[in-house]
């Protein structure tokens, strides 16, 4: 874990301690003070973009700042940060993706955020007495004030949501892997077999769908792999 040491040396002699179930507090505290220190950028960040002329290069910068923007929000006092694995689902980083080509979604995506975040704070942070929380709040107000700001409009109104374009684009997708997927477990186990399968253990369309999508990976893996697949995987 690359964090600074004059961080969590606030909290644990070593990084090791996070691991104890019984220093989960103290682990907590450290995480959202890193969370609260990492934004402290935020601000600078987006005059940084907001003064980027090329849209290639726009789209390079923004894309990993509103990716980050949003993983600090669900990393917030999320214990979990220190027993697996936190990030954003493949979906929302696909319609992030897509619907990142102007300052008005970095905006729209950083108050966002920022609101997330801050209402994550008042929920649990702030009552438990976390040591950053009123800095956390600070920092969250200023961040959600500038956003609004850069979109013209009043201190708290509503955000822009994402491109609905954007946001069919990454649905989409999703059903073209599903379709893929059922595809390759159908040459693996005939037609007759899939539906089979499908009718006992998937039910409803939703449900068929992953549990195709998930059976046709590993059946793909133990016979030696589908390029697709493996390349999802």
């Amino acid at each position: 874990m690359f964090w600074p040491r004059d961080i969590w040396g606030r909290y644990a002699s070593s990084l090791a301690e996070f691991k104890d179930p019984a220093a989960a507090p103290a682990a907590l505290r450290c995480l959202n003070h890193m969370v609260t220190d990492a934004l402290r950028h935020a601000l600078p960040a987006l005059t940084y973009m907001s003064r980027v002329a090329d849209p290639s290069i726009f789209r390079f910068c923004a894309i990993p700042q509103v990716m980050a923007a949003r993983t600090l929000g669900l990393c917030y006092n999320n214990h979990a940060v220190f027993t697996g694995v936190v990030k954003m689902r493949r979906g929302e980083t696909a319609a992030l993706f897509l619907g990142c080509g102007g300052m008005d979604d970095v905006y729209s995506a950083f108050g966002a955020a920022a609101r997330s975040l801050a209402a994550a704070c008042e929920a649990s942070a702030l009552p438990a007495g976390d040591p950053s929380a009123a800095i956390t709040l600070e920092r969250c107000a200023a961040l959600d004030a500038a956003c609004c700001a850069g979109l013209g409009l009043k201190a708290g109104a509503p955000l822009p949501g994402q491109h609905r374009g954007a946001v069919l684009l990454a649905r989409l997708l999703r059903l073209a892997l599903a379709a893929g997927l059922l595809a390759a477990l159908r040459a693996l186990l005939g037609v007759d077999r899939v539906a089979a399968l499908v009718t006992t253990w998937a039910p409803s369309p939703v449900a068929t769908a992953v549990g195709a999508a998930g059976l046709a990976v590993l059946l793909s893996r133990r016979a030696g792999g589908l390029g697709v697949a493996r390349g999802v995987a």
